[in-house]
C-alpha cells in the first residue's frame, strides 16, 4: 500500500487534467492524474460529508458555520516546498476513489492497476485544506465551480 503524506496540485492545460504529485511514505514520488469529472465526484462526495459531518447548531446558521470552519483549515494550511517529481516518476490515472469516513478521519483510496492501492488520510482540517486546494484548482483550469458549495467559495455565505 502507497500511503501519501504530501501532494502539489498543478493544472496541466495540454492534458486538460489536474496532475497531483504526491510524496509517498519511504520517499517515493509519483504523479496521479485526474479528469475534470472525476475530480468533480472526489470533490461532491468529500463536501458531502463536510456538510452531513458537523454538529448541528440552532444558533448559527450552518452555511455560516461551514464556511468559518473551511476558512479556519485554509489560515491553518501553513505552505510549504511544493512536491517535485523526477522524470522516472510513476503516473496513475485512477478511475476509482474509494472514501471511508469516521467522525476524526477521512480515507481516500485510489485502486491501481496490479493490485496495488494509493491511500491518502485526512484529519477533519486537512480535508478542508485539500478541498480547498482541489477548488482552487478549478478555478486554475477555468472549470465550472457552479456545483461547488457557496462555504467552499472564498467569499463563503452572505447570509445570518
Amino acid at each position: 500500500m502507497m500511503v501519501l503524506e504530501k501532494v502539489t496540485f498543478h493544472y496541466n492545460e495540454t492534458e486538460d487534467r489536474i496532475c497531483m504529485l504526491a510524496d509517498v511514505v519511504g520517499g517515493e514520488k509519483v504523479v496521479f492524474w485526474f479528469t475534470q469529472r472525476f475530480s468533480r465526484r472526489i470533490g461532491t462526495a468529500l463536501c458531502s460529508y463536510c456538510e452531513n459531518s458537523g454538529r448541528d447548531s440552532s444558533v448559527v446558521d450552518k452555511p455560516l458555520m461551514l464556511s468559518c470552519q473551511q476558512r479556519e483549515a485554509e489560515w491553518a494550511n501553513s505552505s510549504s516546498e511544493p512536491v517535485k517529481v523526477e522524470n522516472s516518476s510513476r503516473s496513475f490515472f485512477p478511475d476509482r476513489v474509494d472514501l471511508t469516513f469516521s467522525p476524526e478521519r477521512v480515507q481516500m483510496r485510489f485502486p491501481l492497476k496490479g493490485g496495488e492501492v494509493a491511500v491518502i488520510p485526512f484529519n477533519q482540517t486537512e480535508l478542508r485544506q485539500w478541498l480547498s486546494i482541489l477548488y482552487r484548482t478549478f478555478h486554475l483550469a477555468e472549470w465550472s465551480t457552479d456545483t461547488w458549495p457557496d462555504w467552499l467559495k472564498q467569499d463563503g455565505p452572505v447570509n445570518n
